[in-house]
């Protein structure tokens, strides 16, 4: 077999990365790669005119390249960063996924997305992601299970699934209940609320801050560093020598995370959190602006975040994948009305409002809600 060259003129990753089928996203050019000569392995995602969302081709690539580079002794570490400023990855291949719900391709997508998200959380080594710019859904997934995020004036967090008929995934059920704020993760994956860079640093879903226009030295230093010694250490090291603190005021003040707290903590049920905030929307500003929110988004899609993210807080991530798969194949594959209404609206459409079903979060029915996490019966996620 011919070893695949890149930029460094090092063979990469010998006798496995060789065709095609291997690696189709760094023959695309979707996905570049390159191995440094101090073990760094760095890829970006080069798909900045769709603001590199992420495409299967890429998750293929990643999924199968993770496990070998773990027990590869010539890497360090793995370095992650999206093409350009303006995101580091905004999504999935959305569309497609819409388009081709009858052909079985969004389970492919699925099964492939999710194993990789499981293998970066199971990778030993250093992976650093660098949020420049947006990180949305499949961005997250690329990230969060790795053990250094790394925000910047930039960043833009957000899972925002419930606002085109999906639902919070790539291992939401897991990360959002852990988030140490009361309410939060509950709050995020419900509003799809936005978050700076500063909210991703205080909260503790960036583990590092850099200036924006730090970033590219960041880069080189993790590229040139020596990594004999411990390479966490290491990477540590190198981020906290160059370490910034966020300028801008974060939008989950203390006041917001009172009203998250307050509102979003412990609710009974969907309907009990509902019924809080349209009590108290006359008289708080936070009430009602996040009850007018929640009531324009797709309501089958929050009443299955509630029940998700309610169940992940007592489930491995394993056990929140397989969970999410069901949900993913329920929303694609088996009836997708409401995701492909919820995209056509929100992404194309933009002065329609989504004709969901049900029309609202109170008409949802726990036969429709048990229905919807059995998925497709019998159909398992393997993420090994």
């Amino acid at each position: 077999m011919r070893a695949l060259r890149l930029r460094s003129g090092r063979p990469v990753l010998r006798r496995w990365v060789s065709t095609e089928a291997d690696a189709p996203a760094l023959h695309s050019g979707e996905l570049q790669m390159q191995r440094h000569s101090n073990g760094c392995v760095e890829y970006i995602l080069n798909r900045p005119k769709k603001l590199n969302a992420l495409s299967l081709d890429q998750a293929i690539t990643m999924s199968r390249h993770l496990p070998l580079l773990d027990q590869d002794p010539q890497c360090s570490m793995v370095l992650v960063c999206g093409a350009g400023q303006k995101a580091f990855c905004a999504g999935g291949d959305i569309d497609r996924i819409v388009n081709e719900s009858d052909s079985g391709w969004n389970l492919r997508w699925f099964a492939t997305e999710y194993r990789m998200n499981y293998r970066i959380a199971k990778f030993q080594k250093p992976y650093v992601a660098m949020w420049r710019g947006i990180v949305m859904g499949g961005g997250v997934g690329v990230s969060i299970f790795g053990s250094y995020r790394v925000a910047t004036e930039n960043t833009l967090f957000a899972m925002p699934e419930t606002g085109i008929g999906f639902f919070p995934d790539v291992g939401a059920s897991y990360f959002l209940p852990r988030l140490s704020a009361p309410g939060l993760g509950l709050f995020l994956g419900l509003t799809g609320h936005r978050c700076n860079g500063a909210d991703a640093l205080h909260q503790g879903i960036a583990t590092h801050f850099v200036p924006l226009d730090a970033v590219e030295e960041v880069t080189a230093a993790l590229a040139n560093t020596n990594f004999e010694a411990d390479a966490h250490s290491t990477v540590r090291t190198v981020l906290e020598n160059f370490r910034g603190e966020p300028q801008a005021a974060p939008t989950l003040n203390d006041r917001c995370l009172e009203n998250v707290a307050k509102y979003f903590g412990a609710p009974e049920s969907l309907e009990h959190l509902l019924d809080t905030l349209e009590a108290d929307a006359d008289t708080s500003s936070f009430a009602g602006k996040t009850l007018r929110l929640l009531r324009s988004k797709c309501p089958m899609s929050c009443a299955v975040a509630f029940r998700q993210l309610r169940r992940g807080r007592d489930l491995s991530l394993a056990e929140c994948l397989q969970m999410e798969y069901q949900l993913a194949a329920s929303f694609t594959h088996v009836d997708n009305y409401n995701m492909r209404e919820g995209v056509r609206c929100t992404l194309h459409d933009k002065d329609s409002k989504p004709e969901y079903r049900p029309r609202s979060i109170e008409a949802v029915t726990t036969d429709e809600l048990d229905t919807i996490f059995l998925g497709v019966p019998g159909d398992m996620l393997d993420l090994e």
